[in-house]
Parts: C-alpha cells; sequence; structure tokens
C-alpha cells in the first residue's frame, strides 16, 4: 500500500450557536489531508501542535486546558468512518433524551422551556457537552422544539439533531417517555 498523505494540523476559530441561539466563540483542531479537502476536527478549545511519526502511521499533538495531548492516526475505510458517525449520534440522540427525561423527573414532569438555554439546562444530566455537536464537523446539532403541541399521533415534538450522517427526530410521547424516528438521510452537499 502507498503511504498515507501528511498531514497537518491547525488551529480554526469561529462561532457557534448555542441551542438557544446564543452566539459562542470556539477554536478547533483540525487534521487536514495533503489534498486540503479531508478536514476532521480533532479537539475543540484546544490548539494545534504539530505532527510526529511517519507518514503511513502519524501522531496528532495538540494542546487543551494546559495539557499535551497525542492522538495516533490510523486509517480506516470511509464504510467503517460513516458507519463510526451513525453510532455517535443515535448515541448523542439518546443521551440528550435521557438527559431531558431526568431533568423531567427532577423538575415535577415538567419540560424545559424553549425560551431557556436548553442545552445548558441539560448538560448537568450528560456525560459530555459534547453530545450536541456533530461528530463530524463538531457543530452543535442540537435543536430544541418542544411547544406542547401534540401531532396527530399524540407526540410532541421534543428535538431534532441534523449530522451530516442523517437528521433525527425525538419526541415526547403521553406516557412520559422520550422516542426518536429513525434518522432522515442527510442532504448530499
Amino acid at each position: 500500500a502507498p503511504p498515507a498523505a501528511p498531514l497537518r494540523l491547525s488551529t480554526e476559530r469561529g462561532e457557534t450557536r448555542t441551542a438557544s441561539g446564543a452566539k459562542s466563540s470556539v477554536s478547533c483542531v483540525v487534521a487536514v489531508g495533503a489534498d486540503g479537502k479531508e478536514r476532521v476536527v480533532v479537539a475543540t478549545d484546544a490548539e494545534a501542535a504539530t505532527v510526529v511519526g511517519k507518514p503511513q502511521s502519524p501522531t496528532l499533538i495538540y494542546q487543551q486546558h494546559d495539557a499535551l495531548y497525542a492522538v495516533p492516526v490510523r486509517s480506516v475505510t470511509e464504510t467503517a468512518f460513516n458507519e463510526y458517525l451513525r453510532k455517535e449520534a443515535e448515541s448523542s440522540v439518546k443521551q440528550i433524551g435521557l438527559s431531558i427525561s431526568m431533568y423531567t423527573q427532577d423538575y415535577d414532569e415538567v419540560l424545559p422551556l424553549a425560551s431557556h438555554d436548553v442545552a445548558k439546562d441539560l448538560s448537568p444530566y450528560l456525560k459530555s457537552e459534547n453530545s450536541f455537536l456533530d461528530a463530524r464537523t463538531g457543530a452543535s446539532a442540537f435543536t430544541y422544539t418542544y411547544t406542547g403541541v401534540a401531532d396527530a399521533a399524540g407526540r410532541k415534538p421534543l428535538f431534532t439533531f441534523k449530522t451530516t450522517t442523517g437528521i433525527y427526530r425525538a419526541f415526547w410521547m403521553p406516557d412520559g417517555n422520550v422516542v426518536t424516528e429513525p434518522p432522515i438521510a442527510a442532504p448530499k452537499p
């Protein structure tokens, strides 16, 4: 097999929006392929350092919160990578749904208000605040859609989770459970 294309790291800065629409600054360490087209977010709130090792098995070094991290890079097929992204999205949707259920248990069966920063309200119930992000792009994928109005099936739209692998919709059911629909295919770029 030919040697892997060399990688370079860059730190990119931008803005993202919280679930309530408030702007937040973010910096991301991005690994960029030799052609400049393949880009993968390695870490958020971090600074790029260097790439070391052989071209076929490089290690990315970056700094985050006053610590250095080394990430070995492994070659994967596009199919395997897309499967990983799909599983990450499904895990995030499940975690967010569970966090909403836990929130309602703590607040006498009352759902978070859309006028609040819902992501902030739910963060104590999540393993990671990255649960709100698209694993491929690092952008916010979470939109809280609860209005209290039920659809014809009695389901109340709760949130959408739009990623590069698909669009997931979650609903609050009359029995107090959160259910999700199978994902709708994401639009092609």
